[in-house]
């Protein structure tokens, strides 16, 4: 994920979402914690409380975010299935 803000400049920061924990506050907001990766190393929180929830719906069910997902999780989930069926193929050759 790439984050950018007027304040930066040019800089784009990115954000490894892959490596991230997840755990909730005295308060029962969700806080996420990661990192930026490049081009400097930061540590980041995001602290999501219930009233960012319609928000967050708003955004992932507008048709672009939902076709966007589904495009890219069918991809990966093909590469998955391709390099699966390649392992299982390459284990029979090998019996």
């Amino acid at each position: 994920m790439k984050v950018w803000s007027k304040g930066l400049g040019r800089l784009v920061l990115n954000m490894d979402l892959s490596r991230y924990s997840i755990e909730t506050d005295d308060h029962g907001n969700l806080l996420v914690k990661g990192k930026i990766t490049d081009p400097v190393i930061w540590k980041f929180r995001l602290t999501i409380n219930k009233e960012d929830i319609p928000g967050l719906l708003h955004i992932v069910s507008q048709k672009e975010a939902l076709l966007y997902g589904l495009r890219h999780c069918f991809k990966m989930f093909g590469a998955s299935m391709n390099n699966f069926a390649g392992r299982i193929k390459r284990r029979l050759k090998k019996a």
